[in-house]
């Protein structure tokens, strides 16, 4: 009885300690307690996995140039990555992008924000992943959306969506060329994508340039939004240069894997040159770990009593 006593109590305190020792944001209430800011939404680490069910069959030849239109509820086309969500209209990942448009479009006064800032604070936290789903979830709305690929050094977008294109954002800030030649009309309705074409030797000066701030205001009056994916904040200023050009920055934070300090700190560099931040995007999330067992028992349990049929 003694022995059993001293194990309980040690486990019992050792996974305190492993607690205390654990540094990550997880959960919506560190996102509140750490960063002083909102969360915009949660998005479940099972958002991969369906996705890739599909996408690991076969490659596609690519998601432009396409007229079958895709309502909201169908399953999307095949992706070349397996970042792109299935968005089943009754899937968690699906209901998750929505609640993130949501919150996005009702986080300013007055009238929604046009162009929108995605970035984080270090490299494989999903902010790609949700630039994408959060554009397609928007332009099921019926509005004109246009992702523009801002990461000069490490660009993915066009990975995700299925294109290869040899000519983008790059090639307008460094040359004399048309815009609309770079822009890609995708198969999804109301969506386009301007990719970041070849790397530059100077992201940073091109990212600052009055050529930018020109395209940016001039994308503005042929769009109802524009999302901006940007590189990671660790170590390079363009999400920093980019703040200021946009109506707002939302933060992608991967739980259980960023630290409290980088966060804090990428908040921290954002709010110091004046940028406003709508909030945090908690992505990868175990909801049957991480405190959401009801949500995940309810919304399951909710949607189990629909037919399969997608109109209803």
């Amino acid at each position: 009885m003694i022995g059993l006593f001293i194990g309980l109590l040690g486990g019992v305190g050792l996974a305190y300690f492993l607690e205390y020792l654990d540094n990550t944001i997880k959960t919506v209430e560190d996102v509140g307690r750490y960063t002083q800011l909102p969360a915009l939404g949660v998005i479940p680490a099972m958002a991969g996995t369906m996705a890739a069910k599909l996408t690991g069959r076969r490659k596609p030849k690519g998601l432009t140039n396409g007229k079958a239109p895709v309502r909201e509820g169908q399953k999307l086309p095949v992706a070349a990555s397996n970042s792109l969500t299935v968005f089943d209209n009754r899937s968690q990942a699906a209901e998750a992008y929505r609640v993130v448009r949501t919150s996005m479009l009702l986080s300013a006064a007055g009238s929604p924000p046009k162009i929108v800032l995605v970035t984080s604070a270090q490299p494989g936290e999903g902010k790609s992943t949700t630039v994408v789903n959060t554009a397609i979830s928007l332009a099921q709305l019926g509005s004109s959306v246009l992702i523009i690929d801002c990461d000069l050094r490490r660009p993915s977008t066009h990975k995700i969506l299925g294109i290869n294109p040899a000519e983008g954002l790059s090639s307008y800030l460094t040359r004399n060329i048309g815009i609309d030649r770079l822009i890609h009309k995708l198969q999804i309705p109301n969506l386009s994508l301007l990719p970041c074409g070849p790397i530059p030797p100077n992201p940073a000066e091109l990212i600052s340039s009055a050529r930018m701030r020109d395209l940016l205001k001039e994308m503005a009056a042929r769009y109802d939004h524009i999302l901006i994916d940007s590189p990671p904040m660790m170590n390079v200023t363009d999400p920093v240069i980019l703040s200021r050009m946009v109506d707002g920055v939302i933060l992608v934070v991967h739980g259980g894997k960023s630290p409290r300090t980088t966060v804090q700190r990428a908040r921290q560099e954002l709010q110091g040159v004046g940028a406003k931040i709508y909030g945090v995007v908690l992505n990868n999330i175990d909801l049957r770990r991480e405190g959401y067992d009801s949500y995940y028992y309810h919304y399951n349990r909710y949607y189990g009593g629909y037919p399969s049929d997608t109109n209803v």
